[in-house]
């Protein structure tokens, strides 16, 4: 799994490319162990995203449930460099990891202890309202990931990820 980065401006005025775009092999080693544990992250939903995806899990088709996700928070790993990166505080940088079969996903999560469990080594997170985030999304061929690797984590394909703005509207 390979990862890079792209900037992602929240006030609307769209996403940055990363002119640093870079590897990433231990967040993507990190991703890839929790990925494969059995039943990962088994913490309860405490927070407004967190329990839709638990609602979710129980029933795919609850529109009040995906539409409270689309208008929740989400917690996206920080993989910037403070000391190196001084650019504008308002950019959020999204980690895209990268699948051996080529496919992409930015990994977003419910929680700091979901985010802790996935990625333990990173420290620091950037609070996202997701649906500005999905109204801006860079690519189709970019998954969102909601909790990845946790038995309830859901990934949204680019259909699901215009359905949630939708929603969020």
């Amino acid at each position: 799994m390979r990862v890079r980065t792209d900037s992602f401006r929240p006030e609307g005025s769209g996403f940055v490319t990363d002119d640093h775009a870079r590897r990433d092999d231990d967040f993507s080693q990190r991703l890839n162990r929790y990925f494969s544990q059995p039943g990962a992250s088994g913490h309860g939903a405490t927070t407004r995203a967190g329990e839709a995806l638990h609602r979710l899990a129980r029933d795919e088709d609850d529109s009040a449930a995906l539409g409270a996700l689309a208008t929740s928070d989400v917690l996206v790993p920080d993989l910037s460099d403070p000391g190196r990166d001084n650019g504008d505080a308002r950019v959020v940088k999204l980690p895209v990891a990268e699948q051996p079969d080529g496919s992409q996903f930015v990994p977003t999560f419910t929680s700091e202890q979901r985010l802790t469990d996935a990625l333990p080594g990173v420290g620091r997170y950037r609070r996202v309202p997701l649906a500005a985030l999905l109204r801006m999304w860079p690519s189709d061929d970019l998954m969102l990931a909601v909790d990845p690797g946790a038995d309830e984590g859901i990934t949204f394909p680019a259909e699901g990820i215009r359905a949630l703005v939708a929603l969020a509207d």
